[in-house]
C-alpha cells in the first residue's frame, strides 16, 4: 500500500511537471523532465500509467512524431549549405548590387527558417 502510494505521488509530480510545459513546443530531454518531476528513470519502465502519461505528452508536441524529427534535421542540413553558399557569394570580389540583394534575401529566408525552428524547439 505505501508503495502504490509512492508511485501515485510520483505519477502525479510526472504528470504535474508535463503539464506546466507549452504545448506547442517540444519536450525537453527525458532525463530532464524526471529531474524536474524528482521521479526514478524507473517510473516509466515499472508503471504502464507513468509510460502513457509520457508517451502522450511527447507525441502531441511538435517533434513527436520521427518524420517531424527527420523533416527538421533536413531542414538544418539545407540551412547550413545555404549558409555556405552565400558565404562564398559574399567572399567574391566584384559582388554587384544585385548579387548582394539576392545574399541579403536568402540570408533573411534562412533567418526565418531558423525562426520557425527555434519556435518549435
Amino acid at each position: 500500500m505505501l508503495y502504490a502510494r509512492c508511485v501515485d505521488e510520483q505519477l502525479q509530480r510526472l504528470q504535474e511537471v508535463l503539464e506546466g510545459y507549452p504545448d506547442d513546443r517540444a519536450l525537453p530531454d527525458v532525463d530532464a523532465v524526471l529531474r524536474a518531476a524528482d521521479v526514478p528513470a524507473s517510473l516509466l519502465l515499472d508503471d504502464e500509467r507513468a509510460h502513457k502519461v509520457w508517451v502522450d505528452a511527447l507525441t502531441t508536441r511538435p517533434f513527436g512524431d520521427l518524420q517531424d524529427v527527420r523533416v527538421a534535421a533536413a531542414e538544418v542540413e539545407l540551412l547550413f549549405l545555404e549558409v555556405r553558399q552565400v558565404t562564398a557569394l559574399l567572399r567574391r570580389d566584384g559582388l554587384t548590387s544585385s548579387e548582394r540583394a539576392e545574399a541579403i534575401s536568402r540570408v533573411e529566408a534562412a533567418r526565418a527558417l531558423i525562426d520557425d525552428l527555434t519556435r518549435s524547439l
